[in-house]
């Protein structure tokens, strides 16, 4: 015999399973991680430990709380040098010195590249609050730490036939811009940009590691696999002639902080000489 089921069971299951879901993509996307990746960089002459940061996202759903576990597990690490590669901000609300502060706790040389949510929330005035708590950050710049050298990215195009609704094509791109820098092809590269866009100009010049975020890996089930074919690499360790590109899923969320089928992370590099 069979019974009959109330067609509210069904809702009751569904509404159910919509809460169980959203608890645990909320967890999920507080719990954050960090991920250990061993590179051996050719021409480096001691070991380098590292940090890459990106898509913190300050701002709608996340303040200086989040912000502060960021900070310890950053520290944790012991880290010789951080990398923050953009969309620190997402909301004018937070265009505040108070959210800027604790950057100065973290115990190592931080160096900044703007994103995309960066640009839309007021570029200049983040530019000018990460230069007042001590942030280097480059504009189009090459620097050296440790034996290391640094080259910092504004968020562009690659090339002029790219298409990228987030990058104004009123701006340099990739492929003009890294000619006009002073890069010593002969020494360890690290080249710093939101997206992970360009990466055939960079092995032209010699990077050895291309540092990026911007993907999310797609956030939510299901648009990771929407994020896999917009973006040749959308996340993890890569290799494209011998430039190695990592990509983070990022350590803050775009728009609710929820997570379903991605991580929220902490990316601890140690860069070896190989």
């Amino acid at each position: 015999m069979f019974v009959k089921q109330s067609p509210s069971i069904y809702g009751f299951i569904g509404f159910g399973l919509a809460c169980l879901i959203s608890v645990l993509g909320y967890w999920n996307a507080s719990n954050i991680r960090v991920t250990p990746v061993n590179i051996p960089i050719q021409g480096l002459n001691q070991e380098v430990k590292a940090v890459h940061l990106t898509d913190i996202h300050i701002g709608h759903f996340r303040t200086n709380g989040f912000l502060q576990k960021i900070i310890s597990k950053t520290n944790a690490q012991n880290p010789d040098v951080i990398f923050l590669t953009g969309d620190y901000l997402d909301s004018k609300y937070a265009l505040n010195k108070k959210y800027f502060e604790p950057l100065k706790q973290l115990k190592a040389p931080i160096y900044f590249v703007d994103g995309n949510h960066d640009h839309a929330t007021d570029n200049d005035s983040i530019v000018a609050l990460m230069r007042s708590v001590g942030v280097k950050v480059l504009e189009n710049e090459v620097t050296h730490l440790n034996g290391l050298q640094i080259i910092g990215l504004n968020y562009m195009l690659a090339d002029r036939n790219s298409l990228d609704m987030h990058a104004s094509g009123d701006n340099p791109t990739i492929a003009e811009t890294l000619p006009r820098l002073d890069i010593d092809r002969e020494k360890a590269t690290v080249l710093l940009h939101h997206a992970p866009n360009g990466i055939k100009y960079a092995n032209k010049y010699g990077i050895d590691l291309y540092l990026a975020g911007h993907t999310h890996a797609g956030q939510i089930f299901p648009f990771n696999f929407f994020s896999d074919m917009m973006f040749e690499y959308n996340r993890g360790l890569h290799d494209f002639k011998g430039t190695k590109v990592f990509v983070s899923e990022g350590v803050g969320t775009f728009g609710p902080p929820f997570r379903i089928g991605t991580k929220s992370e902490i990316i601890s590099l140690t860069l070896s000489p190989n």
